[in-house]
């Protein structure tokens, strides 16, 4: 430390990321509160949210590792491939029968 004035940028840091805290906690305990009231039986409730987690894997890969961005290696290509071919098969089964797509045969 070269000066006592790095200290007070330390502080500012820890005092925000205690009002973010906050609100992750209020928000955590709302999700908690909105699964708690739904009138779905208790073994569809993690189905559901595998369905939810399973839905923003899509778009964010990151979702099923452990932090580590870079280290996933030729599984995550493989099951990136996979999730594109799933998700590509079900938009073409499921807008294709409302979108003529001009294969008439």
């Amino acid at each position: 430390m070269a000066s006592y004035w790095e200290i007070l940028p330390h502080a500012l840091l820890g005092i925000l990321a205690g009002f973010i805290v906050l609100g992750f906690v209020r928000f955590f305990r709302r999700c908690e509160d909105f699964f708690a009231a739904l009138k779905l039986p208790a073994y569809l409730k993690p189905a559901l949210g595998g369905i939810v987690v399973g839905l923003i894997a899509l778009y964010y890969f990151d979702i099923f590792g452990v932090g580590y961005g870079g280290s996933y290696g030729v599984s995550a290509a493989f099951i990136r491939g996979c999730l594109e071919i799933v998700k590509r098969g079900y938009l073409d089964r499921s807008l294709g029968h409302f979108i003529n797509r001009g294969d008439d045969f």
